[in-house]
């Protein structure tokens, strides 16, 4: 009790100005100074950057340039450290608006299956690992990404790109020189930039004066991405994944030349890309999405499936996470077979089988989901910071012949129900593969609609024919 009284104490002293301030005059300026710097909440807040580290004697470092460069763009800068761990970059990552991948060592070759050459130099294991998580994190979420020298090199071999380690030992003679002499604010050549590219919006130009320090460079190019600039040797100066992802690589470091007005658009548009996807994220905390038909139960039987792991070309918890999803409908499906009594009790079992198993998964992970069957409880979930699972069956094959199923799989939680799928069936005409059976509806499909009326479950019209309809 006593320190429940001591709590509140402190806590109205705070609210009612009383608390002990510093004795230090010095520090009561600095901290007037400070409150008065408080959020203004009619001010947009501006977008969250990130920027990855390097590695200098166990520590963490970026260049105050970059700090710079984001900050005069706009953007409120933040480091992220060297750390591997994929949960705590998980939720760091989660909370950017962008991601600037800096300059600095090179990559290990071994991440685009070469042997390194007598040329390469000083490599960071630490490092790549920490990027390429950061990248492959931030390109799940559709985060604009923008990558400097370094950066750039490792986008493109995330993607499955491949790198030169050593221009000069792997480039035919007549090559430029690319490691500079020059300050970092001089532009020792120009590069080519494709008329149609992203990157020629942004600088509003087709040729430019690069800073260059770099003995590596971009090969062999990554599946969807595009070379948009070149030096005068053909070095690959550019790359990007435009209009497919908000993602650019530059080869040159534009955060030494910050007096350029030019170069300094990379970082205006980083940051005007951030501020857009900043307002998605928080059109997301008000309102509720859903996706009203995935087939991720299909998946269910396959070895090890769950629904908490992040699978390729599937909906899942994790995905859900990354695209602010609130809420999925899990369908039950059932594909077509025969029409006889056996065939039909196979269905019904089939059915019940893949609800039951929505069911399980969900109980799986109760701390990331649970199922749903009004937009109140989905809502509730939402609150919770949980996926609301909703259950369809897509084909009323599924149901037999036997109106009382309905009424079974509403007390499983099913909210709609899809009438039909590739071929007539005992309720009604599909729109594909259709013999005109019913001319519509059948006798016994104008009781289900009636019956799914009278209990609360949607009428799902997805490749019904036009006289179903």
């Amino acid at each position: 009790m006593k320190n429940i009284a001591f709590l509140t104490l402190f806590l109205i002293l705070q609210l009612t100005g009383k608390a002990q301030q510093p004795a230090n005059s010095h520090l009561t300026t600095f901290y007037t100074f400070l409150d008065s710097c408080e959020i203004n909440m009619d001010k947009k807040q501006a977008p969250l950057i990130g920027l990855s580290s390097s590695h200098t004697d166990g520590g963490s470092r970026v260049s105050p340039t970059y700090l710079e460069a984001v900050r005069k763009a706009g953007g409120a800068p933040v480091i992220i450290p060297v750390i591997t761990d994929g949960g705590i970059l998980r939720q760091i990552v989660s909370q950017l608006d962008g991601l600037v991948l800096t300059g600095g060592t090179d990559v290990d070759p071994h991440w685009y299956g070469e042997e390194p050459l007598q040329q390469l130099q000083s490599i960071d294991p630490a490092r790549d690992t920490l990027e390429l998580k950061l990248i492959k994190l931030a390109a799940d979420r559709n985060i604009p990404i923008l990558g400097i020298c370094r950066g750039e090199q490792l986008i493109n071999v995330a993607f499955g790109g491949t790198l030169y380690q050593n221009i000069p030992a792997q480039r035919s003679p007549g090559y430029i020189q690319h490691v500079q002499q020059a300050p970092r604010e001089h532009g020792s050549h120009a590069v080519a930039i494709l008329h149609d590219s992203q990157l020629a919006d942004i600088l509003q130009t087709t040729s430019t004066r690069v800073n260059s320090f770099h003995h590596q460079a971009v090969k062999e190019i990554a599946p969807s991405f595009r070379a948009v600039a070149f030096a005068s040797d053909s070095v690959i100066e550019a790359i990007e994944a435009w209009p497919n992802r908000p993602i650019l690589g530059v080869q040159w470091h534009p955060k030494g030349m910050a007096g350029d007005t030019t170069i300094q658009q990379l970082f205006r548009f980083l940051i005007n890309k951030a501020a857009i996807f900043r307002q998605a994220k928080e059109m997301h905390n008000r309102i509720v999405s859903l996706d009203s038909h995935t087939d991720t139960p299909l998946w269910f039987n396959r070895p090890g499936f769950s629904f908490g792991a992040r699978r390729k070309n599937q909906v899942n918890l994790p995905k859900m996470e990354e695209g602010k999803i609130d809420a999925v409908y899990l369908a039950a499906f059932i594909g077509q077979k025969e029409r006889d009594e056996a065939s039909l009790q196979q269905a019904v079992e089939k059915v019940t089988s893949l609800i039951e198993g929505i069911y399980q998964q969900a109980a799986a992970h109760p701390g990331l989901c649970g199922i749903a069957t009004t937009a109140e409880e989905l809502r509730h979930l939402k609150q919770q910071g949980k996926k609301a699972i909703f259950v369809g069956i897509e084909n009323g094959y599924g149901l037999g012949k036997d109106i009382t199923n309905i009424a079974k799989y509403k007390e499983m939680g099913v909210t709609y129900i899809t009438l039909c799928h590739s071929y007539d069936n005992d309720i009604c005409d599909t729109s594909t593969r259709t013999k005109n059976e019913w001319n519509g509806l059948s006798p016994f499909g104008r009781k289900v609609v009636k019956e799914m009326n009278r209990l609360g479950i949607m009428v799902d019209l997805s490749h019904a024919s036009e006289k179903t309809f």
